[in-house]
């Protein structure tokens, strides 16, 4: 028995073939321009970079030198001139040079086509701070070599992180001070926050912790009175102002004087 198998009907027609389209090599060519370019660019960067390019062959220094030498700065800045004009980082050149303790704030610039400038502004200082340390004219404090901080500096000292209320405490003292021709050689506040001033006449005045500064206008006017007085003022050793309604004067001579209370 053959089986016959069914051809199945097939509808043809007929579908014309597809056109081929030209290729289109301006898309291609500017392609591939432009990996020639940036790969040229990219080049041309790196020869830019290489220190042998462009190197560095100056280094200019501003700066008023009264604590940081010339030395110290080309020693902080040179690890970075070796890289070339391109290459140098001035960002990480500046960052060396304020991990010295005098500089304040630097600038590092380049100019064309060898030189690099670099303008130092140094701390000011305004006291020195405990044993070890200077506060600022900001009221900051930084910690230079001691043999570096200046000796004739009045000395401020505080709990931690209160040197800028020291001296701005400092400077409002000096300025009532100022027409007595009287400067602070010494101010400290205790932990207690009670405020003890020595003045450059060598007079010890303790403020004690509440109305420090309405003390200080009560023992220059008391300081006053005597000066209008004729009275030896230079004899005055100590003058505690914690009292409510008067002080205590304790003299540097006591052949005729003895520690005595004034209201």
């Amino acid at each position: 028995m053959r089986v016959l198998g069914k051809k199945k009907r097939v509808n043809r027609r007929l579908v014309p073939a597809r056109k081929r389209r030209p290729l289109n090599w301006r898309p291609m060519a500017r392609g591939c321009a432009g990996v020639m370019t940036v790969t040229a660019l990219a080049i041309g960067s790196m020869q830019l970079l290489e220190p042998r390019t462009l190197p560095l062959r100056a280094l200019e220094i501003e700066a008023q030198f009264n604590y940081v030498s010339v030395q110290e700065i080309q020693a902080a800045v040179e690890p970075y001139t070796r890289q070339g004009f391109f290459g140098v980082d001035v960002i990480a050149a500046r960052r060396q040079l304020l991990e010295l303790p005098w500089v304040a704030t630097a600038e590092v610039r380049r100019q064309w086509p060898d030189r690099l400038l670099v303008t130092v502004y140094e701390q000011r200082p305004l006291a020195r701070w405990g044993a070890n340390a200077v506060v600022n004219d900001d009221g900051k404090m930084f910690a230079p070599l001691v043999a570096t901080i200046p000796g004739d500096l009045p000395l401020l000292d505080g709990p931690p992180h209160s040197e800028g209320e020291v001296a701005a405490t400092y400077r409002q003292m000096m300025h009532v001070l100022r027409p007595l021709d009287l400067h602070v050689r010494q101010l400290q506040l205790d932990e207690r926050r009670s405020w003890r001033v020595t003045l450059d006449n060598g007079i010890e005045v303790v403020l004690g912790r509440q109305d420090a500064d309405q003390r200080m206008v009560r023992f220059i006017e008391f300081y006053k009175g005597l000066r209008a007085a004729h009275e030896a003022a230079a004899e005055i050793d100590r003058v505690d102002l914690r009292y409510g309604n008067g002080f205590a004067v304790q003299w540097a001579t006591t052949a005729n004087k003895s520690d005595k209370g004034v209201s």
